[in-house]
């Protein structure tokens, strides 16, 4: 028998450790590949589907800035080490770990509290936990799922994949993206052919068709940069920022005139020097960090361009005025930064901590002292002050017409202040009789003219349900007086135990001594005759002595309660309703509205008056905002200063030059910020691909999804950085790629794997929005306007040569016909427009009488009036859909003329008449081609 033990021992040492050591090199190799996919494997299942719904669902509760129960679940040490209950998670024990006990809801700890968990996420988590609870290493540390999340990390360039083998790609974005395509088995569409390419540019850059002449300018060209060169062109159009303003417009909230609202006009002015600063500084190309420091601060630089650029400020003061309520005004103010800028839902922090992102209530009214710490001035500047200062005898009329307002307003203020001091026992039986009568805080109420001012009760009744305690040196015999279950008529306060009554003041309890307070009127009574005696007093020497405090420490004390910080007579400029609450009485009222609506009319009728900026300005005292517990302005919490959110910015820094509104702005364009960039670049990608990477625009916090082309994302977001910012180059960097490029054509086989296109597989058919449906109409008719800017016209009720841009946006009552085609409500920023498919639309195009006249002067035109039957209605096909008509349309077109396509003449032309060619064109203005982008 042969055996290898005779060749063992006569192989040399080499011949047999050479396999060996090569077979052993191989196993370690493949014991690593296979540890590698393992890894891999369970760190993509973390990634999709544990690590989002641990984000979504539980960091609320279990983060970093709260741990319910001692339970924290956004870091590695947190999940494994557990909370009060011992450790949530046991790795390969799924049934054993409490976090599958609590969000099945088997027991008593039902998580989340609100709402169960969907089936498919608990087996997430079980199917986690049974396979080993992996946490990717480069995690396992204390920062917090908070910092991971996708829309927060810092930007960077992604790698490009290795794909030798195709040339598709034209520019980075492409390669990325035919990356994700070929993952999913997919392949990108061919290019779009050049006819429908120009429309689509032209429409995406200006919103208007292209022009007959442009068309055939780069059909004539076959040189390879014609289509970079008539992106220049339509992007050098002043065009290009009328079309491309009313995107910022809808996140502006654009409106021209206020809402609701009381005593003053409720138009806008000069909202429309707004909209054309920001139609100047999008043609003029200002790069986005600067456009959005103009907007929020324009008034705090010192390198404006023109003093015109005062109007960007208008981006903050066009919202609303929710019937005076100063709180919402505010609201609405935070919101279109923080949301319009940002992407993030600050503005649901305004009654308690945000519920799902890690913004508190103390983020929220940092941003609320800066916003409460500035004013629209009653008169705002002009846009050219030259100009304005030439006016001498307007500007005199003026002046008297502000100062009289000014000195009115004025004196009501320090009546009603002088009042709070003086009246403190009025004050002091109102707050009482409210005990039994339902809350008014939230109700505008009417006085009459020597009455108290139903504002200024509810700051007492606020101040003393949180100060007025039985131990407080100067409220404890009030609070005790309240405690007492007596009637009101008798009261008793000689039976107080010591220890609370040597706490109050001794010049109080001196009065009480000698003159017995018998009923809770008498007690209010006496608490008015001291106040005033104390005001008396400081009155006397106040002035004199630079306001030093009063020798008396007693009395000093006593002092502070109507003169101090926080006090009910430290009366904040801007009161919940405005000059509602200032007025309460119809007397004052009317005097108010006269003074306002003569200065107003001053400053709009003349033939002289000069256009001005919706400016904001920053009060001269600017002031810390306390927060409003439960969001009630009547329960004050701490006092939070002015700053950017700590999400951003962990240190908290205190903003100090004025406001804050020009720290606010650095904060938020700052580089180390990659929220902004982010989501301007989501935007322009929606605009020109037809969705947008973040389905939810508006929202870039923790619930909102990782982007399915994410690093296609990010290299959008690094094209815009490396080209400063500048919008104009994204979007002709973004139009010339193969991506943008690409046919719309719909692809069964590739339809059967991404049906919603998310791998931009095809370009997205997108149909026009409602102002370049209304302008192409007017491009076809010959009827559209050259002008660029000026105030706000009808443009609904009335067809007009201007662009629709241009039309006079009620907040109010938004034209029906806009709402049908998808305007969004300018009650709030709204990036994105829903898009509807629903009859109305239809029936507006079959019988909106507008159509008629666009069809009649359309066949009417100079250059189509006098053409034969057939070139007339291949020049119509030009004008509507930037291509020639097809031998297929041309004879619907004839059959429905009852002539012949082969007979041209010009005796068809005018043997058809006028009625049915206005029927024809009308039929062609309905086609889908005419609204649609492919």
């Amino acid at each position: 028998m042969w055996h290898p033990l005779p060749f063992l021992r006569s192989a040399r040492p080499w011949t047999l450790c050479q396999p060996l050591r090569l077979a052993v090199g191989v196993q370690v190799l493949w014991c690593t590949l296979i540890c590698s996919a393992y890894s891999d494997q369970n760190e993509r299942f973390f990634e999709r589907h544990v690590r989002p719904i641990l984000i979504d669902h539980c960091v609320g509760c279990h983060g970093p800035n709260v741990q319910e129960g001692g339970l924290r679940l956004d870091t590695r040490t947190g999940v494994f080490q557990g909370g009060d209950s011992g450790p949530a998670v046991m790795p390969g024990q799924a049934e054993k770990s409490q976090l599958i006990t609590a969000i099945r809801r088997t027991e008593d700890r039902a998580m989340p509290p609100e709402e169960a968990l969907a089936p498919k996420d608990i087996e997430s988590l079980r199917q986690w936990i049974a396979d080993g609870a992996f946490w990717p290493s480069d995690t396992d540390h204390s920062d917090s799922l908070v910092e991971q999340h996708w829309s927060l990390i810092p930007i960077r360039e992604p790698r490009l994949p290795v794909d030798p083998d195709s040339n598709w790609p034209h520019k980075k974005v492409d390669a990325l993206l035919l990356k994700r395509l070929v993952d999913q088995q997919l392949t990108p569409s061919p290019q779009v052919n050049l006819r429908t390419l120009i429309r689509r540019l032209s429409y995406d850059l200006k919103g208007l068709p292209p022009e007959l002449d442009e068309i055939e300018r780069v059909l004539e060209d076959s040189s390879p940069d014609a289509i970079s060169r008539l992106v220049d062109r339509f992007m050098a159009s002043p065009r290009y920022g009328e079309h491309w303003a009313r995107h910022w417009m809808d996140v502006a909230r654009y409106a021209d005139n206020k809402g609701y609202v009381f005593f003053e006009q409720p138009e806008f002015p000069w909202a429309f020097t707004y909209r054309d600063y920001v139609i100047r500084a999008l043609n003029q190309d200002r790069p986005y960090d600067r456009f959005v420091m103009e907007q929020l601060a324009a008034d705090k630089l010192d390198d404006l361009e023109s003093p015109a650029d005062m109007a960007a400020l208008g981006f903050i003061t066009v919202g609303g005025h929710f019937v005076n309520n100063t709180h919402d005004i505010i609201d609405d103010r935070i919101d279109v930064v923080t949301r319009g800028l940002m992407g993030l839902t600050v503005t649901c922090a305004r009654c308690h901590d945000h519920k799902y992102d890690p913004i508190s209530q103390a983020d929220y009214y940092a941003l609320y002292g800066i916003f409460q710490s500035c004013s629209e001035p009653i008169v705002p500047p002009p846009l050219n002050p030259a100009t304005a200062a030439a006016l001498t005898d307007y500007n005199s009329t003026l002046n008297e017409r502000h100062q009289s307002l000014i000195d009115f307003v004025s004196q009501k203020y320090e009546t009603l202040i002088a009042g709070s001091r003086r009246r403190v026992d009025e004050y002091l039986i109102a707050v009482d009789r409210r005990r039994t009568h339902p809350s008014a805080e939230e109700f505008m109420l009417i006085a009459d003219p020597e009455d108290i001012n139903p504002a200024m009760i509810t700051r007492w009744e606020a101040y003393l349900s949180r100060t007025a305690k039985p131990a407080h040196p100067i409220w404890g015999p009030w609070a005790v007086a309240l405690e007492q279950t007596l009637p009101r008529e008798r009261l008793d306060l000689e039976s107080t135990p010591a220890e609370i009554a040597s706490k109050w003041n001794p010049l109080l309890v001196s009065r009480l001594q000698s003159d017995a307070a018998k009923s809770i009127e008498d007690l209010a009574n006496l608490y008015g005759l001291l106040f005033r005696e104390i005001d008396d007093e400081w009155q006397a020497i106040g002035k004199t002595q630079d306001a030093a405090p009063l020798t008396n420490a007693a009395r000093e004390a006593l002092r502070i309660e109507i003169y101090g910080k926080d006090t009910p007579s430290d009366l904040p400029p801007k009161l919940d309703w405005g000059f509602l609450s200032l007025f309460p009485d119809r007397a004052t009222q009317n005097e108010y509205k006269r003074l306002l609506k003569s200065l107003e009319e001053w400053l709009v009728d003349p033939a002289e008056a000069p256009d001005r900026a919706m400016a904001l300005v920053d009060d001269d005292q600017p002031e810390d905002a306390r927060v409003f517990l439960r969001g009630n302005p009547n329960q004050l919490g701490e006092r939070v200063p002015r700053r950017f959110l700590q999400l951003l910015d962990p240190k908290q820094t205190a903003f100090e030059e004025g406001s804050g509104r020009k720290e606010l702005a650095e904060a938020i364009v700052s580089p180390t910020n990659p929220l902004p960039d982010r989501v301007l670049s989501n935007r322009i990608w929606m605009h020109l691909m037809g969705q947008p990477f973040v389905n939810t625009p508006a929202d870039f916090g923790l619930r909102s999804e990782r982007p399915t082309l994410s690093r296609v994302m990010d290299q959008t977001v690094v094209e815009f950085r490396r080209r400063g910012r500048s919008q104009k180059a994204l979007i002709r960097h973004l139009v010339l790629t193969r991506t943008y490029q690409q046919a719309s054509r719909r692809r069964p086989e590739a339809e059967a794997i991404d049906p919603e296109n998310r791998f931009r597989w095809r370009q997205e058919p997108k149909r026009l929005q409602f102002e370049a449906m209304r302008d192409s109409l007017l491009v076809a008719a010959n009827r559209l306007s050259p002008r660029v800017g000026g105030p706000s016209q009808d443009l609904i009720n009335q067809l007009g040569h201007h662009r629709t841009i241009y039309g006079f946006i009620n907040r109010l009552d938004v034209p029906p016909v806009l709402t049908t085609f998808d305007f969004p409500n300018p009650a709030a920023t709204s990036p994105m427009r829903q898009r509807t498919t629903v009859p109305p639309q239809a029936l507006f195009w079959m019988n909106e009488p507008h159509m008629l006249t666009i069809a009649e002067e359309l066949v009417s035109r100079p250059d189509i009036v006098d053409l034969a039957a057939k070139a007339k209605l291949e020049k119509v096909a030009l004008i509507l859909w930037g291509r020639t008509a097809t031998d297929e349309e041309l004879e619907w077109a004839f059959d429905f003329l009852d002539a012949s396509p082969e007979d041209s003449s010009r005796e068809v032309a005018g043997s058809v008449s006028p009625e049915t060619w206005q029927a024809l064109i009308h039929a062609l203005l309905m086609s889908n081609e005419t609204v649609f982008i492919d």
